[in-house]
């Protein structure tokens, strides 16, 4: 697909993007880069007043780093963020730390830290908080939330 003149990546820079650290740590460590290999796939340094793509590399940092695979979506509006399963509380609720006994505890009710479900885990709650913050900072979110409809079983599309 020919890059339209509002998209910031390429396809190859999304897929190159998406590669979890693991895998980057592995390659490049494969290459006999030692030395720079944890710097190249940890490092960041996107902050600040920096732009759409330097914020958007921001977040595949974020992302990456949660050592689960994602894929990104880029068309004229925006980038998205399809993984697999949330590499935060959807791990979580996949293994059952949401159930039992000794189960982690939801946040109840519709709250501003919550996107308004009756119930949301509380891992979940850094997402809208996030968000609400980039907005009082910056004038705009970083990112947008789009939580599912059955957390664990279906991702969230940020």
């Amino acid at each position: 697909m020919p890059k339209s003149s509002n998209r910031v990546f390429t396809e190859d820079e999304l897929a190159i993007a998406a590669t979890r650290s693991v895998d980057a740590l592995a390659d490049a460590l494969a290459t006999g880069d030692r030395a720079g290999a944890l710097g190249k796939v940890m490092q960041s340094g996107m902050l600040g007043d920096a732009g759409f793509r330097e914020r958007a590399e921001m977040l595949m940092h974020f992302t990456r780093v949660h050592l689960q695979p994602f894929e990104l979506q880029e068309d004229d509006e925006k980038l998205t963020f399809l993984c697999s399963v949330c590499p935060s509380a959807g791990r979580l609720l996949q293994a059952g730390r949401y159930e039992g006994d000794s189960a982690d505890l939801p946040v109840q009710g519709p709250r501003p830290l919550t996107y308004d479900p009756p119930e949301l885990p509380a891992y979940c709650c850094h997402e809208p908080v996030m968000e609400k913050a980039s907005i009082r900072d910056t004038g705009a979110p970083l990112f947008i939330v789009d939580p599912s409809e059955r957390l664990g079983e279906e991702p969230c599309r940020t």
